[in-house]
């Protein structure tokens, strides 16, 4: 991903862009499901999901109040830097399985 997020502003704008299709192309590549299909639904499926991804963003940030989203958006920075922690663990075992 290469995005450093600061707020849960940012991750929601990241999401209505070109970050809901990255999000939903990674979490569907490993899906034995989404693998299962044929590479023409795999597409659309893969579309189809991403736009949701990112109209539900968008409607986030259009429909719940700015007060609500800074008050959950604490919690949702413990959630980011746990899953970047993980993240960067796997890459650290995997590169040092290399040497």
């Amino acid at each position: 991903m290469g995005e450093e997020f600061n707020s849960l502003m940012e991750v929601l704008v990241w999401l209505t862009g070109a970050g809901g299709a990255i999000l939903t192309s990674y979490v569907l590549e490993r899906l034995a499901w989404f693998q299962s299909l044929e590479s023409n639904k795999k597409h659309f499926v893969a579309i189809a999901l991403s736009s949701l991804v990112g109209i539900g963003a968008l409607a986030v940030l259009t429909f719940v109040p700015q007060e609500i989203i800074s008050q959950i958006s604490p919690y949702f920075m413990v959630v980011v830097t746990i899953v970047g922690y993980i993240f960067s663990s796997k890459a650290f075992h995997f590169f040092d399985k290399q040497e």
